[in-house]
C-alpha cells in the first residue's frame, strides 16, 4: 500500500504532462477559417443516394491545398452521421467513417486545423431538442423520444472520437451544428420559443457528446470540444448559453462555444418584405444616398453633453449592432475561459443590383467581412466563412471548386479577412467585372445540365426558387419558356420508359408540396415552347396560395442526360396581365438537387415564333404564340451612335448610352412609330459602352466599343 499513493501521483502527473494544449492556447494558432459546405452533411436519402446531390463533389488534396494556399488556418467540415448509420444499433457505416477521415487527414496534413462537427442530417438531434409533444404546425404536434436522441448522440460519438483518437490537438470536435434554428413559426406567437428547459435538454446532450469522447481517452481526453448555443444565435448565446456551459470531466479549459452570425436582413434577405427591407449597403463609407432605405445604417442622436448612436427601427444588422453584440459576447465567454467559435458566417451578392449600387453593396461586403474578422481576432473567436463553393446566383464563394474550376474566386473579400490577420493583398479583384456585367441586360436563361445516376431507378432533377411566403392568390396560372433537349428514350421515339416535365410549388408554413406534370407526349423535344399551367384544381392546386414559399421544376425520369433551358417564368393574372418570376438575365436565382450536374447562364436562340403547350382551362385565357422581335442593328461613327430597329405600335421612346459604371453618358427621347425607327446619339465618350432603346414595352440592349 505504499507505493500505491505515489504511483497514482506519478500517473497524474504523466496523464498532465500528455495532455493537448488547452482552448485558448490553440484559439491563438486557429487564425481565420473557411467551411467546406453543402458536401461532406449531405445527408443520403432514397431521393439522395450520394454526398454529390447538393452541388459539390469529394474534396480533393488541390481543393484542401487552395484553401491553404489562401491563407486560412482552419477549416470546418461538417457531416452526417445519422443518414451513414444503423438507426437501431447506432452504428456508423466503417466505409463512411474512412471517407471522412480522408478529408480530416488532408486538412492537418496541409497544415490546418480541422474542426469536425455533426451537421443537421434530416434533424434527427437539431429539429428535436423537444422532450415529449412539441407543435409542428398551426394546428399540428409531434412527439420527440428525447432519451433516444440523446442515446444515438453518445453512440455516434464514441465511434467518431476512437475513429479520429490519434489525431494531436489540430482536430477539433463539434457537438451539433444549429440545435433548433428550424423550430416552427406559429402564425400568433412567432417562433416557438427557445426556453430554460429545453436549454437543460440542450446542455445534456452536449454533455453526452463531451462524456463519450472522455471516455475514448488518449489525445479525446483533452480534445478541444466546441458546443453550441441554441440555435447557435447571438442573442440566445448571452441570454441563455452564458450561464449554461455543460460540465467537462477534463476539468476548465478545453471548451469553445459556437455562435453563427447572419444579420438575416444583410446576409440572406432577398427580397423586401411589409416589416423591414433588405439591407444592401454596409458600412458609413459605402452607404448609397439614392436608395436611402436598404442602408444597413444608424443615426446619430446628440444628447446634453453626450454622442451616442441608436439603432434605426429594423436597423439590428447595422455596424453599432456587430459591434456591440461581438463585445458582449467576449464578456460572457472569453473573458471566463471559453472561446469563442463563429462557426458559420457570410453575405449573400445581391444580383439584382448594377453599376454603382452594385460596386457599394460589393464594397459594403467586403467592409463587413473585414470588420467580423477584425473583432474575431481582437476578441479570441475563430471566424469560418461559410462557403459552398456555387458561383453565381447570390453566391457567397470564396474558394472555387465546382464546373472544374479551381483556386481563389472572390480576392476581395479574401483580401478582408488576411488584412485582419496582419497578410499581404493577394493580386486580384472580382468587383469591376461584376459591376461591368451587371449592366449588361441582354436576354439570358438557365441552362440546366443532367446526369444519368448509376442505377435504374428513377431519377429527379430539381429546380427551385426561393419565393419567401408570397400571396399567389389572385394569379391564376403560370407560364415558363423551356427547350427540353435530353437523351432519353420515349422523346427519341422508343417505346420503354417514361419521362415528365414536373413545375411544383411549396406553401403554407409547413410547405406543402403541389405539382402539375407534363407528360412525355406534352414535350416538345429539343424545340423552345412556352410550358403554360392553371392554378386551380384542373392544374397545380396550391394547399396554402396565400403563402407560397418556393417554385419550381423537376425533370423525373431514368437514365436521363441532356438540358433543359429555361425562360421568363410568369405568373398570369385573370384580367390578362402578368408579373415576372424570374428572367435570369443577371444570374442563375435558383438551387438545384438531384442529378443536376449544374446550372449556368446561356444566351438562348429563341425562334420568331413559339409553340404553347398546355393552357389555362376554364380560367379563359390562352396564351398565344410569342413572336420574337427583330434586332436592333447599330452603326457607330466618331461622335455618333445610330440605332435602327423595328416597333409594334407607335409609342414614345428613349435611347440610354451608359458608360462601364453604369453613368449615363449620351441620352435621347424620341417619338417612336409602328415598324422601323432609328435613333441618333451624339457622344465624345471612348471606350465600352451599353446601348440600350426603349420604346413603350420594346426594349433592345447592346454592348458596344466606342473608339
Amino acid at each position: 500500500m505504499r507505493n500505491l499513493i505515489p504511483l497514482m501521483a506519478a500517473t497524474a502527473l504523466a496523464a498532465q504532462a500528455w495532455a493537448l494544449p488547452n482552448a485558448a492556447t490553440i484559439q491563438q494558432s486557429m487564425g481565420f477559417g473557411i467551411n467546406i459546405g453543402n458536401t461532406m452533411e449531405v445527408p443520403i436519402t432514397s431521393s439522395c443516394t450520394n454526398m454529390n446531390c447538393w452541388g459539390n463533389s469529394f474534396p480533393t488534396e488541390q481543393y484542401i491545398q487552395d484553401i491553404a494556399k489562401a491563407g486560412f488556418s482552419s477549416v470546418r467540415i461538417p457531416t452526417a452521421w445519422y443518414t451513414h448509420a444503423d438507426p437501431t444499433t447506432g452504428t456508423i457505416n466503417e466505409g463512411w467513417l474512412d471517407s471522412v477521415y480522408t478529408v480530416v487527414k488532408m486538412v492537418v496534413d496541409n497544415g490546418m486545423y480541422a474542426f469536425l462537427n455533426s451537421h443537421w442530417d434530416t434533424g434527427w438531434l437539431e429539429d428535436n431538442v423537444f422532450a415529449g409533444s412539441h407543435p409542428t404546425g398551426e394546428s399540428s404536434t409531434a412527439t420527440t423520444d428525447s432519451a433516444l436522441v440523446n442515446k444515438l448522440q453518445g453512440q455516434f460519438w464514441t465511434q467518431i472520437a476512437n475513429k479520429f483518437k490519434n489525431f494531436d490537438e489540430h482536430v477539433l470536435f463539434g457537438s451539433a451544428n444549429e440545435p433548433g434554428v428550424n423550430d416552427v413559426w406559429l402564425n400568433k406567437s412567432g417562433q416557438v420559443k427557445f426556453d430554460s428547459l429545453r436549454m437543460d435538454l440542450l446542455k445534456r446532450y452536449h454533455e453526452t457528446m463531451i462524456n463519450a469522447v472522455r471516455s475514448t481517452g488518449g489525445n479525446n481526453a483533452t480534445r478541444t470540444i466546441v458546443v453550441q448555443a441554441p440555435r447557435t444565435d447571438e442573442v440566445l448565446m448571452l441570454s441563455l448559453f452564458a450561464n449554461n456551459m455543460p460540465h467537462d470531466p477534463a476539468g476548465v479549459g478545453y471548451l469553445m462555444a459556437e455562435f453563427h452570425f447572419y444579420p438575416y436582413q444583410f446576409s440572406l434577405m432577398k427580397q423586401d418584405e411589409s416589416w423591414g427591407n433588405c439591407f444592401y449597403y454596409w458600412g458609413e463609407e459605402n452607404y448609397s444616398t439614392t436608395d436611402i432605405a436598404h442602408n444597413a445604417n444608424r443615426q446619430k442622436v446628440i444628447s446634453g453633453n453626450d454622442t451616442t448612436y441608436v439603432l434605426n427601427e429594423n436597423q439590428y444588422a447595422g455596424p453599432a449592432y456587430t459591434d456591440s453584440v461581438f463585445a458582449a459576447i467576449k464578456a460572457a465567454f472569453v473573458d471566463k475561459g471559453y472561446p469563442v467559435v463563429i462557426g458559420e458566417y457570410a453575405v449573400i451578392k445581391r444580383p439584382q443590383l448594377s453599376g454603382e449600387n452594385l460596386r457599394k453593396h460589393l464594397n459594403s461586403r467586403v467592409t463587413w467581412y473585414k470588420r467580423v474578422n477584425e473583432l474575431s481576432n481582437q476578441y479570441g473567436f475563430v471566424p469560418f466563412a461559410w462557403d459552398i463553393g456555387a458561383e453565381g446566383d447570390a453566391d457567397h464563394t470564396i474558394i472555387l471548386r465546382q464546373n472544374g474550376h479551381s483556386g481563389i474566386y472572390d480576392y476581395n473579400v479574401l483580401n478582408a479577412m488576411r488584412s485582419a490577420y496582419g497578410l499581404d493583398t493577394l493580386a486580384g479583384d472580382i468587383i469591376d467585372s461584376l459591376v461591368t456585367a451587371s449592366l449588361d441586360v441582354s436576354n439570358r436563361a438557365v441552362q440546366l445540365t443532367y446526369t444519368k445516376a448509376s442505377s435504374d431507378t428513377n431519377e429527379t432533377g430539381t429546380f427551385r426558387l426561393n419565393v419567401g411566403g408570397k400571396d399567389w392568390s389572385n394569379y391564376v396560372g403560370v407560364s415558363f419558356l423551356a427547350k427540353v433537349d435530353l437523351d432519353y428514350a420515349p422523346l427519341k421515339g422508343e417505346s420503354y420508359g417514361w419521362i415528365a416535365l414536373s413545375p411544383f410549388a411549396m406553401s403554407g408554413t409547413n410547405w406543402a408540396w403541389s405539382d402539375f406534370n407534363f407528360s412525355t407526349d406534352d414535350i416538345l423535344d429539343g424545340q423552345w415552347a412556352n410550358y403554360v399551367f392553371p392554378l386551380s384544381s384542373n392544374g397545380m392546386d396550391l394547399a396554402t396560395p396565400t403563402n407560397v414559399q418556393a417554385f419550381g421544376i423537376n425533370v423525373y425520369g431514368t437514365q436521363v442526360t441532356g438540358t433543359v433551358t429555361i425562360d421568363n417564368i410568369v405568373l398570369l393574372k385573370k384580367d390578362g396581365s402578368a408579373d415576372t418570376l424570374a428572367t435570369f438575365n443577371k444570374s442563375v436565382t435558383g438551387e438545384t438537387e438531384g442529378i443536376i450536374k449544374n446550372a449556368e447562364l446561356v444566351v438562348p436562340e429563341l425562334p420568331a415564333k413559339i409553340l404553347t403547350v398546355g393552357s389555362l382551362g376554364t380560367q379563359g385565357i390562352q396564351k398565344q404564340a410569342a413572336s420574337v422581335p427583330a434586332k436592333m442593328h447599330v452603326n457607330i461613327q466618331r461622335g455618333t451612335v445610330t440605332a435602327m430597329f423595328t416597333a409594334s405600335s407607335a409609342a414614345k421612346g428613349q435611347a440610354l448610352l451608359l458608360n462601364g459604371l453604369g453613368q449615363v453618358v449620351s441620352q435621347q427621347n424620341f417619338a417612336g412609330k409602328a415598324g422601323t425607327n432609328s435613333v441618333q446619339l451624339s457622344t465624345g465618350f471612348r471606350g465600352p459602352a451599353f446601348l440600350i432603346v426603349k420604346q413603350g414595352s420594346q426594349k433592345y440592349t447592346a454592348r458596344i466599343n466606342l473608339k
